[in-house]
């Protein structure tokens, strides 16, 4: 199975897919916390490798990749916005 990180991140400088890395790996620890309050345990192997599998379809990664960008998108506009604002 291909690594979810490879196949959001092509190139090393490519910040909105490392962001986007960042996204699932929030999404990955947030269904974890889920799971152990539901099961009163943690995933095993296979439940682990079923969400990866799952966060690997297209549409899931192309979703991972549009928030990278958006975080990315964010992240720029408000460190432009800090720049405008102390210009004389």
């Amino acid at each position: 199975m291909t690594h979810i990180y490879t196949t959001l991140v092509t190139d090393p400088d490519e910040v909105p897919g490392a962001l986007a890395y960042v996204v699932y790996k929030r999404t990955k620890i947030e269904w974890r916390a889920h799971f152990h309050a539901t099961y009163s345990r943690q995933p095993d192997a296979s439940e682990d490798e079923s969400f990866v599998r799952i966060q690997m379809l297209p549409a899931n990664i192309e979703r991972l990749k549009q928030q990278g960008e958006l975080v990315a998108s964010e992240f720029m506009q408000e460190v432009l916005n800090e720049k405008w604002q102390r210009l004389p």
